[in-house]
């Protein structure tokens, strides 16, 4: 006998609604012909009725078959033959109760089930008694009293009899029509102690695990109960009721780790393949060209990584929407999760929608960032400075490339050739603007062939941009930083935002992939100046901006710290002499430290020494040689040296003034030279 089960269940984590009445009485009827104990049993309750009467035993028996083959009227008629010829035995009433409640008559089913027990209150009676009061009526389900009395009932059973697998079944059947886990628990835990194969004991730890909140386990469950022979009636309709009580975003776990799976493989791929494909391109840029030639060799290493690099970038992009779902999704759950619970912390709601809309301006502002389009420097008309022009032209010539449009002088040491533009204007078959960097400061003392060497280095990166994807990878990271920067500002950059962890995550990946292109188009543009300008000529003008480097940024801060200590005026910063001038030792240990530098994963250049090792090494196979036999210094290009070094005082002047608020007094010309004199 069974009941219908309660219409919900709240417990823990979900409502899980269910009805077992009908595979109970199932399986338990097959349990009773099949398991031992039971036949063991059901023999001595025929016994028990022989020794009474032998027509009540028959009955008896004829009651049993008609109920097992699903007459159950027959078995109505036979047991109640059987009562009314052995009339003080509680047997054929305890079987009257069971078929009457097999056919839906819970008012003499519970009649029966009290006469039964009050003849004798076994724990079969008692366990009889207790399902017939776990019966519906009709489409209501039993009163609540009815519930409790049938759960005190069967635990009371359960204590005279703790093998009767009948009795926990309805034990089982009444703690989860109470909400009563800590029963149900017990219930289950003595079901799978007496049958643990039987369908019913993985039917109800299924119902366990759901009340638990532990769908996988649920689902495994009613799986070994179908292979233990559960009616697929009752499987079918246990499945779709599981479904309709497991949270809905349940749906979305195993999607979700297939995903996060198939990413992370991915992204771990992508480092390994990186790693050795930039070790390879590398070692292949390094390897001596057969002739004088600055194009590199190793053309499938370079393609196997110019292919990883943009691999990686496109990787980075298809990953942003999903981590912006991601924060979007989980934010939205956090607000949505305050508002189910009927409590809303709005100080937290806040910082939960900040975040996700920082985070999300963050990332899309980054898809779209564009370098602010400003004079690094200032402007030379190249028409004013024809020699200057000339150079230009020569080099272009030399490398194989097309000369710099515009030319602007910087304060500093630096030698840079780049291009203004858009990625969009090459796209649309436009020319970008071609623009030369030249710091003031790297011009003294430095040889015109030298100075034309280390153009020529920088020419090379324009037919060699595309070499390994360089041009890509370079708005990859620029993206990857403002991402970073905009979310750092806006207060998105937290541990709790899984966007801020990509970001940081796939810097450094992309940092040390990357970083491989970069450094190996250095090496190339390196072979482009030795080639073009020979080997001695690169190296000189190699060491000589590092030198230049170390030597005039020493000087810079002794002059600015004493101007500005005093103050003094500043008219010409690069003939400025301090009163405390940097230490020789000082500078050359400097340049000594920048020139035996180890390259680390993270540089966009090879070290000094491997560079310097790598062109020297091109002496063989290069015969380029010097065309500066009388030394010509580099400022002969320029016509008005104080000039020019006077205007980039005047720039630093203004920097200062408006970065720092400091205001640099400048010399009138004669008194300077006064000053200079007397010094």
């Amino acid at each position: 006998m069974c009941s219908a089960a309660p219409r919900g269940l709240g417990l823990r984590h979900a409502a899980v609604l269910l009805s077992v009445c009908a595979a109970v009485l199932q399986v338990s009827s097959a349990a009773a012909d099949l398991d031992q104990r039971i036949r063991e049993y059901d023999a001595k309750v025929v016994a028990e009725l022989t020794a009474i009467s032998p027509e009540a035993s028959a009955a008896f028996v004829a009651g049993t078959a008609a109920r097992e083959r699903g007459d159950f009227e027959a078995a109505l008629r036979e047991y109640a033959r059987a009562r009314d010829l052995a009339p003080t035995s509680p047997h054929p009433l305890r079987r009257l109760c069971w078929s009457e409640g097999a056919v839906g008559r819970r008012v003499d089913a519970l009649g029966h089930c009290r006469e039964a027990v009050s003849m004798d209150p076994s724990a079969a009676n008692l366990g009889a008694l207790a399902a017939a009061l776990l019966l519906p009526t009709g489409v209501v389900p039993p009163p609540r009293d009815d519930r409790a009395e049938a759960l005190r009932l069967v635990q009371r059973a359960s204590q005279q009899d703790p093998n009767d697998y009948p009795v926990h079944l309805t034990m089982c059947q009444a703690a989860l029509s109470l909400d009563d886990v800590p029963v149900l628990r017990r219930g289950v835990e003595r079901l799978a102690a007496i049958e643990p194969e039987h369908a019913m004991t993985h039917y109800f730890t299924a119902v366990l695990a759901a009340t638990d909140g532990n769908w996988s386990d649920a689902d495994r469950a009613l799986d070994r109960a179908a292979g233990a022979g559960l009616p697929k009636p009752e499987l079918d309709r246990m499945r779709l009721l599981l479904e309709a009580a497991r949270p809905f975003w349940l749906g979305w776990v195993r999607p979700l780790q297939v995903a996060v799976g198939a990413w992370m493989g991915m992204l771990v791929l992508l480092l390994l393949s990186g790693w050795l494909s930039s070790g390879a391109a590398m070692r292949a840029a390094a390897e001596l060209p057969r002739q004088g030639s600055g194009k590199p060799t190793g053309a499938a290493a370079l393609a196997t990584y110019r292919v990883v690099l943009w691999l990686s970038c496109a990787f980075y992009y298809l990953s942003l929407p999903l981590f912006l779902a991601g924060v979007l999704g989980l934010g939205g759950v956090i607000v949505l999760g305050f508002f189910i619970l009927g409590q809303i912390p709005v100080k937290v709601v806040l910082i939960v929608g900040v975040v996700t809309l920082v985070t999300l301006f963050s990332v899309i502002k980054s898809l779209f960032v564009r370098i602010e389009d400003e004079d690094p420097g200032a402007r030379l008309d190249l028409v004013e400075h024809p020699r200057l022009a000339e150079v230009l032209r020569e080099v272009a010539r030399r490398v194989g490339s097309r000369p710099v449009d515009h030319v602007f002088l910087t304060p500093g040491t630096e030698v840079v050739v780049y291009e203004r533009g858009s990625l969009g204007r090459r796209l649309r078959g436009a020319t970008n603007a071609r623009c030369l960097n030249l710091g003031v400061g790297v011009l003294e003392g430095m040889r015109l062939v030298d100075l034309k060497s280390v153009m020529a280095h920088e020419y090379g990166h324009f037919p060699n941009e595309d070499i390994a994807g360089g041009g890509f990878a370079l708005a990859v990271r620029r993206s990857v930083m403002t991402s970073a920067i905009a979310m750092a500002q806006g207060g998105a950059a937290a541990w709790y935002n899984p966007v801020w962890w990509f970001v940081r995550g796939f810097h450094s990946m992309f940092t040390r992939i990357s970083h491989g292109a970069a450094r190996l188009q250095e090496l190339l543009a390196d072979r482009m100046a030795a080639v073009s300008y020979g080997p001695a000529a690169f190296e000189r003008g190699l060491r000589h901006v590092i030198t230049r480097t170390a030597t005039f940024d020493a000087h810079a801060q002794a002059t600015l710290r004493e101007v500005l200590e005093r103050p003094r005026a500043l008219a010409n910063l690069y003939t400025y002499r301090p009163a405390q001038p940097p230490s020789p030792q000082d500078i050359e240990r400097a340049v000594t430290e920048a020139l035996d530098a180890k390259a680390s994963s993270y540089d966009s250049h090879p070290a000094p020494a491997d560079r310097i090792a790598m062109v020297r090494a091109l002496t063989a196979v290069v015969d380029t040689e010097s065309d500066d036999s009388d030394g010509e210094q580099a400022w002969s290009l320029f016509a008005e040296r104080e000039a020019l070094e006077r205007l980039m005082t005047d720039r630093l002047r203004d920097r200062f003034a408006t970065e720092h608020g400091v205001i640099l007094a400048n010399a009138e010309p004669e008194e300077d030279k006064v000053r200079s004199a007397d010094a």
